[in-house]
């Protein structure tokens, strides 16, 4: 079902067949108190030898970039996506990760590119209960000296996001727009800063793009993106 979505849509995709099928979850948005609650579901378990062949396939490619997003399936160890990074290091490849959880944490020492946390994933990693907005470029460079990735964006929802190095931090407040929906926002604020990245942008150009992209994201409503 994935694949013909893909298809309809004219996107060029390379997909990896399993015996299980792509996990549905559902936003319900509630009209009278403008709302919105996600039913985010497991899925079934996955071959665990289906994780070694994404990462050989990925690394077939020789892409110049790799994202890694989203949560892992039951039977994926929480560390592939270190492993995705340690294989982009080493084939030249820089790779951005959005995650969370153990997954998150199992980053530490393997140095991607960017890792994209919230403010509150970026606490519990650093035993913080709550960051304020000034906070956040010092406890960022701990998770850089630490080695989880060499730049941090981290998204504060609709009050903005930061992106730190060792050498700069750069805020962007978000626009004041519509919310009619938050799906896809992040994945859309990973995407704009990755596109300028790519295209040569500094830190701070996609950190301003990013955040223009994701709050795009929330002015239409489900699932449709910007």
């Amino acid at each position: 079902m994935l694949c013909s979505l893909l298809r309809d849509e004219q996107i060029i995709f390379h997909a990896i067949e399993t015996n299980t099928e792509t996990r549905e979850n559902w936003v319900v948005f509630e009209t009278s108190t403008q709302k919105q609650y996600r039913l985010t579901f497991p899925g079934r378990e996955m071959n665990l030898a289906k994780a070694d062949q994404l990462i050989d396939q990925a690394q077939a490619f020789s892409s110049l970039w790799i994202v890694a997003s989203g949560s892992l399936p039951v039977g994926i160890p929480d560390d592939i996506f270190g492993r995705m990074a340690e294989m982009a290091n080493a084939s030249g490849s820089r790779c951005v990760v959005d995650t969370s959880g153990a997954a998150l944490k199992a980053l530490k020492g393997k140095k991607c590119f960017l890792i994209k946390p919230n403010a509150g994933e970026l606490g519990k990693l650093l035993g913080i209960e709550w960051l304020q907005k000034d906070d956040v470029p010092e406890a960022a460079r701990q998770l850089i000296a630490d080695q989880y990735a060499e730049n941090i964006a981290v998204s504060m929802g609709a009050e903005g996001a930061w992106i730190v190095s060792t050498e700069e931090s750069n805020f962007v407040a978000a626009p004041q727009v519509e919310k009619k929906s938050t799906v896809g926002a992040g994945d859309s604020m990973v995407a704009g800063m990755v596109y300028q990245l790519q295209k040569g942008g500094s830190l701070k150009e996609a950190i301003h793009f990013g955040v223009a992209c994701g709050s795009a994201a929330t002015m239409n409503e489900g699932t449709r993106l910007f």
